[in-house]
């Protein structure tokens, strides 16, 4: 029998937030976390206490959750004073919806329909994670990251564009921390840092491949070094890009992870000058692939030697 958890907090790259559970949902939303992702533990006050609790949407009270009004039995969930006015609320084909509010950092996390609805295999607060991680000047990237000697390099491509089999190639003293997904953002020095997030098609329970990752390290970090774009080609070519050309394929990866679709539009300005900072600070190239091409090596002997 699991046990159920109440409270857990969890690092999401430089977030740390604290998660607490008032309903047998929540626990198990809580269970599944500490089964499914390494939730590092860290000092000092988090970023965000996020409450989580069923909260089915009365049709009588549509008008209300329209406007952003909390409802009374969100707020009695916290000791504090809270608003009462201009929540943001956003959510997902999921039915969860998260809460919060400019003046708090007291956030909610509910389900708004009863035990019958679908769920994720796990659940990762991902609406509230976008904002905060815009906020830093940084986004949810649409690629996978592997790393070397604490190296990190991020391979994007469209769909079908061929990161699935990179990454088949990756020799054994490379890691593979993420697939298709990683958190990006400067740290105080504007330097560009990097975390690992679970792969969609993992959220979903689709992809069985995926079951070989036990949890999904998403507070581990590393500095980002190369940044890499996907081309099919006949041979094999690594071609550097200027930072004025890479901002538009950056912009198009920060805005492509299926949960940043639906919540894109108003932080658009805000994803255009994080990949136009990340153009300027990180090394990008096009690379053009031959299929099952071996091409670590080559990146190996840029990363080792420094060249720009």
């Amino acid at each position: 029998m699991k046990r159920e958890i109440h409270n857990l907090d969890i690092t999401l790259g430089p977030l740390h937030y604290h998660l607490q559970a008032h309903d047998s949902w929540g626990a198990g939303l809580l269970d599944q976390l500490d089964e499914r992702v390494a939730c590092l533990a860290f000092s000092g006050p988090a970023h965000r206490q996020v409450h989580i609790a069923r909260q089915p949407i009365d049709p009588a009270a549509a008008e209300a959750f329209m406007a952003g009004i909390l409802p009374p039995e969100l707020a009695t969930l916290v000791p504090d004073r809270l608003p009462t006015h201009e929540w943001q609320i956003t959510g997902n084909d999921t039915t969860l919806l998260t809460w919060q509010h400019a003046d708090t950092s007291q956030v909610f996390w509910t389900r708004s329909c009863d035990e019958t609805c679908p769920s994720l295999s796990f659940n990762l607060p991902l609406d509230l994670l976008f904002h905060d991680i815009v906020q830093l000047g940084g986004g949810i990237v649409h690629g996978g990251l592997a790393v070397f000697q604490g190296h990190g390099v991020l391979l994007t491509a469209p769909p079908g564009g061929g990161k699935t089999t990179a990454f088949a190639t990756l020799p054994q003293d490379w890691d593979l921390w993420s697939d298709d997904a990683s958190l990006v953002w400067p740290d105080a020095n504007g330097i560009f840092q990097v975390s690992p997030l679970p792969t969609w098609s993992a959220l979903l329970g689709v992809n069985p491949q995926l079951e070989r990752i036990v949890q999904w390290q998403v507070g581990t970090s590393c500095p980002l070094q190369r940044i890499l774009f996907l081309e099919k080609a006949e041979r094999i070519k690594l071609i550097p890009q200027r930072p004025i050309v890479a901002v538009y394929p950056l912009y198009h990866a920060f805005s492509e992870y299926p949960s940043v679709i639906v919540a894109r539009q108003p932080y658009r300005v805000a994803l255009f000058r994080a990949a136009a900072a990340l153009a300027r600070a990180v090394p990008t190239r096009v690379l053009q692939l031959p299929r099952n091409c071996l091409f670590w090596p080559l990146l190996e002997e840029e990363l080792t030697h420094g060249r720009e």
